[in-house]
């Protein structure tokens, strides 16, 4: 089977870059082969910022894909276009999202989904104590930014675009154009 028959396409609104590199990539690289899988390149959906840690030596090639829209579920309409044109085309594609809507057209041959299950740990609950709480354990020297995908890890039942939101109701916190939170004196 040659590269040109599988496409991967990332929801990045629910599973971060970084995320998928470090933990799914090898589960893709199951389904797809892993003789094939460093030279796919992930199709990467998003209606906010895709942020990637920088680490030594580190080389990934992505194409990302931005919404016209922030409408609420414009990254999983691209997704699932996305998906029923390849098909069209004859190529296998790799999903990986949490969205629930994916398994719908899930058909285990020619559409495959990914999730990502976080470790099982106490979650803690979204509050703005918490919040701070985790940006302190985060941010290991004041030049360390935190950002929205370092927070979101410790929520995997939500969503950036759903984080981003509730982060805009807390008078003390803010979330900057590049996604990094941070703290305000009032």
């Amino acid at each position: 089977m040659t590269e040109n028959n599988w496409q991967i396409l990332l929801d990045a609104d629910n599973v971060p870059l970084d995320q998928y590199i470090l933990n799914v990539k090898p589960i893709v690289a199951e389904i797809v082969g892993t003789e094939i899988i460093d030279s796919l390149v992930p199709t990467v959906y998003t209606q906010s910022h895709v942020i990637f840690k920088y680490s030594s030596q580190r080389e990934e090639t992505i194409n990302v894909r931005c919404c016209k829209t922030l409408n609420r579920n414009a990254t999983d309409a691209n997704i699932l276009f996305e998906a029923g044109k390849s098909r069209a085309e004859g190529r296998k594609v790799v999903i990986v999202s949490n969205d629930k809507i994916f398994k719908e057209i899930e058909d285990g041959d020619g559409i495959q989904v990914v999730t990502v299950h976080f470790d099982k740990v106490k979650k803690p609950k979204l509050r703005r104590k918490t919040i701070l709480k985790l940006m302190q354990q985060l941010r290991v020297s004041p030049a360390h930014d935190v950002f929205l995908s370092d927070l979101l890890q410790f929520f995997p039942h939500l969503s950036l675009f759903d984080l981003r939101a509730y982060l805009a109701n807390i008078h003390d916190i803010r979330v900057n154009a590049n996604d990094s939170v941070y703290t305000i004196k009032v």
